[in-house]
């Protein structure tokens, strides 16, 4: 842990991590939130702001926790008050997909810029969220020690992001977006079918997750391809046929199977697991509605 003391504007749910961590490290200042003081489960002397220009105590640090949109915003306000006292060192936002540079007149009056988005998925909080955990770091090569001293404090491992994924941040992001959201949603699809059913979800899904993922797992540490097994793998059109028809009758989400077909028919072909010709029939299946 290193001295830098924290402020941290916005109180969602990256925001609200960050400030459990922080205020375990001693090192929370204040917060800006538009949430009630009374709704904060904060301990301690933490001080609860409506405003930035209501901050009173100087920061070594800013953690802008907001939506992308908001941030040209505080980015004004953090000037504003910066023309007449001091407020922070430095400053950095959470996206993925933003650059730092939506934060250069911050630079511009003094105060270093960085951009540092956890590779995480914040649907619940747990202590252990950042132990870990990789981050992507948008800064210059010469404030990057900075920026391991800042994830020091939070949690996890620093890694200079490349020109090269800088020049097309938001592809770097959707990486993030397709094992987290993307994931999740297929896992909530079955778990609606299997409520269509009777079934319960956690007898019925469980043990398959459990297995996939570590299957998964297993993949990654040895820099292989994730297995895929299955009737779109096998080319199994039939099944394929069988699993849409039945959706069609029995069920609303028809549709999502369809696409999802199709989204795992065009890596698996792409990969050259399956060939063009199975392709076809499988989307010819998955168009016909």
């Amino acid at each position: 842990m290193n001295n830098f003391t924290y402020g941290v504007v916005g109180l969602g749910k990256v925001g609200y991590a960050v400030c459990r961590k922080l205020i375990s490290n001693g090192q929370l200042k204040w917060v800006v939130t538009s949430k009630l003081a009374n709704e904060i489960d904060f301990s301690g002397s933490v001080e609860i702001y409506s405003s930035i220009e209501q901050v009173k105590e100087p920061v070594s640090v800013i953690a802008i926790a907001t939506s992308d949109g908001v941030f040209e915003k505080i980015v004004k306000d953090i000037c504003r008050i910066s023309g007449k006292r001091k407020i922070c060192d430095m400053a950095f936002h959470f996206s993925g997909a933003t650059s730092r540079e939506v934060l250069r007149p911050l630079l511009e009056i003094g105060i270093k810029i960085l951009s540092l988005h956890p590779m995480q998925t914040f649907g619940r909080f747990r202590e252990d969220i950042f132990e870990g955990i990789f981050w992507g770091c948008d800064c210059s090569v010469s404030d990057f020690e900075i920026a391991k001293q800042i994830i020091s404090d939070l949690g996890g491992i620093a890694h200079l992001l490349d020109e090269k994924i800088l020049r097309d941040k938001p592809l770097y992001h959707a990486i993030g977006v397709s094992v987290s959201n993307f994931l999740q949603g297929v896992i909530e699809f079955a778990r609606l079918q299997c409520e269509n059913l009777s079934l319960l979800p956690s007898e019925v899904l469980l043990p398959i997750l459990r297995t996939s993922f570590e299957n998964s797992v297993s993949a990654l540490e040895q820099g292989r391809d994730v297995p895929i097994t299955g009737p779109v793998a096998r080319g199994d059109t039939e099944r394929i046929n069988i699993h849409l028809e039945s959706l069609r009758s029995n069920s609303q989400y028809a549709d999502e199977y369809r696409l999802l077909t199709h989204f795992l028919a065009s890596i698996l072909m792409k990969q050259g697991k399956i060939n063009e010709e199975t392709y076809n029939k499988i989307i010819t299946i998955t168009n016909h509605k």
